[in-house]
């Protein structure tokens, strides 16, 4: 096993263990303001940019200062299911994976990358970034978790991490973690 790999398992163990304690602390959860401002970074792709998480809105969406502004970051290649959204009810696991986040990155600095190939912004217009905290990747630490799947748009190139993220899940599906666990097929909704 590589140091890395043991790095990764042992970031995806932690976030798993807080994990449990979700439930009870998803009602305490608040969630974050919608604006329609966004400033893309203009780094190409692969070169990294430290940004300040200052919030989390879902498990693959949170509240980062670029160029001296907050604005809404899509994690790319992950899909978490939804929170409650006005009228919208919340998705199975949805403040699961909102809380699993947020005990990862809220007040601490991340680096966005974007994918070669991937679209840089989503239909909402949030920017479209892996994120990487020290040496673990967020969005694989998610998946491993059971808080998110493996998601590329269809539209898009096939990423280099998603036989990663892809084989992250199914582990993650086989040992019932996370949504994997508590959440059927149809409580899962878009999953």
């Amino acid at each position: 096993m590589s140091w890395r790999s043991a790095g990764l398992l042992i970031s995806a163990a932690v976030l798993l263990a807080g994990c449990q304690s979700a439930a009870a602390a998803s009602s305490s959860s608040s969630s974050t303001r919608r604006t329609n401002s966004t400033t893309t970074s203009t780094a190409p792709a692969g070169v990294g940019v430290q940004v300040y998480v200052t919030a989390t809105t879902d498990g693959d969406t949170f509240r980062a200062v670029i160029d001296g502004r907050s604005q809404r970051i899509r994690i790319l290649g992950i899909n978490a299911p939804e929170v409650r959204h006005g009228s919208t009810p919340e998705q199975c696991g949805g403040e699961a994976a909102r809380t699993a986040l947020d005990r990862m990155i809220w007040h601490k600095t991340v680096t966005l990358t974007t994918g070669a190939g991937s679209d840089t912004v989503d239909q909402y217009g949030r920017p479209l970034r892996y994120v990487q905290l020290g040496h673990v990747d967020v969005g694989l630490a998610m998946i491993q978790a059971g808080r998110a799947s493996e998601y590329h748009p269809r539209s898009a190139a096939t990423e280099s991490r998603a036989a990663d993220y892809v084989a992250a899940q199914q582990v993650a599906m086989q040992h019932k973690r996370g949504q994997w666990a508590t959440c059927t097929l149809a409580q899962e909704g878009k999953q």
